[in-house]
């Protein structure tokens, strides 16, 4: 009897830990423990099973989702018909990577899972864009990395490599040998030409060692690039739009000036251009800000830098864009479903390009 009162009384807190989890869950990152189960990884039997499995479906035009996180990731697949509807046809698996503070590196997640989003987005049939990504929250709030410039240099090779290889064996479409290495190449040097010219460097010196082993299309995923930038060799150059808490007549002059650096950069690399992330955030966990610099709340201002996003995208002059990638779909103080922005995206999406 004793021992009854006493299991019963265990179940009893497992269940109450269980719920307090879930709320915490859902009130914080908007995710339940149903999101936790669909983000379990696949056999290894499933995993070692599907190489070789997939051919590549390469998109006219790229129409797609950068979900950073692996959890929301796997909640957005689970809503592939909804965004299917809006024009999606392509996602994104960020590796996403972190240092401790001797300098040695991790991935900051599981391995299994990341090819298992890999494997699923295959399945429903969107192209798969991978990118290794060191730019992390816990990274933007360290004030020194605890690498040097070399250190960093081979450390990404070594991820690049290893993450060409896993996208070769489950036939990804486009490959990015790291997300927004102009970002971290900030780190290590002082001026914008300097960090410009390394980040062009590393790209092409890669470029060889990343074509032994991948044979989808490469992507050189910047946060921006400088008109002169030189990435020969490259399919496509990426850059990322943010609104930095301008206001919308002064993000609109910025990015109109970023689309004309990356469609110049990408004419005298014989590329082609792209948005290769669009972040409009307005709070929540993921991004402490909800004002511009005017106090305009930035939750109700998202789908308008959007549609500027849209329009200059549009307008830039050249050979037209391949392709606009938004974040995200369900991260909180991000995310577009429900919001007046799936409805922008989705006409962008669906009739006008």
């Amino acid at each position: 009897m004793n021992f009854c009162k006493i299991f019963l009384i265990l179940g009893f807190l497992l269940l109450i830990g269980l719920l307090t989890f879930s709320f915490f869950l859902v009130e914080k990152f908007q995710v339940n423990i149903m999101d936790v189960i669909a983000n379990i990884p696949l056999s290894e039997g499933e995993i070692k099973g599907s190489i070789g499995k997939f051919g590549r479906n390469y998109p006219p035009v790229i129409k797609g989702l950068w979900e950073p996180s692996s959890i929301h990731f796997s909640k957005a697949l689970r809503d592939a018909d909804r965004l299917k509807e809006i024009g999606v046809n392509t996602v994104c698996v960020s590796v996403e990577y972190e240092f401790d503070d001797d300098g040695n590196y991790y991935l900051a997640g599981d391995e299994r899972t990341l090819i298992s989003n890999i494997i699923k987005a295959k399945r429903k049939g969107f192209a798969v864009l991978v990118a290794p990504n060191f730019v992390t929250p816990s990274f933007m709030e360290r004030e020194k990395l605890p690498v040097n410039m070399e250190e960093f240099i081979r450390i990404s090779h070594e991820i690049a490599i290893k993450w060409a290889n896993i996208s070769e064996q489950y036939g990804v479409e486009f490959f990015a040998p790291q997300n927004e290495f102009d970002v971290m190449a900030s780190r290590f040097v002082n001026s914008n030409e300097e960090r410009f010219n390394l980040t062009a460097a590393w790209h092409r010196e890669i470029l060889p060692d990343i074509r032994k082993v991948f044979h989808g299309k490469l992507i050189a995923k910047l946060a921006d690039a400088s008109p002169d930038m030189n990435l020969s060799g490259y399919d496509l150059i990426g850059i990322t739009v943010f609104h930095g808490n301008l206001d919308l007549e002064e993000f609109r002059k910025e990015v109109k000036e970023e689309y004309r650096a990356a469609a110049n950069s990408a004419r005298i690399s014989n590329a082609r251009w792209m948005v290769s992330e669009a972040w409009f955030p307005y709070g929540g966990p993921f991004y402490p800000e909800t004002v511009n610099r005017k106090g305009e709340l930035l939750d109700e201002l998202q789908d308008d830098y959007i549609r500027i996003s849209i329009d200059e995208y549009l307008n830039t002059p050249g050979n037209p864009p391949a392709g606009y990638i938004f974040t995200a779909w369900t991260m909180p103080g991000m995310d577009v479903r429900g919001r007046e922005a799936e409805r922008v995206i989705r006409q962008f999406f669906l009739e006008r390009i």
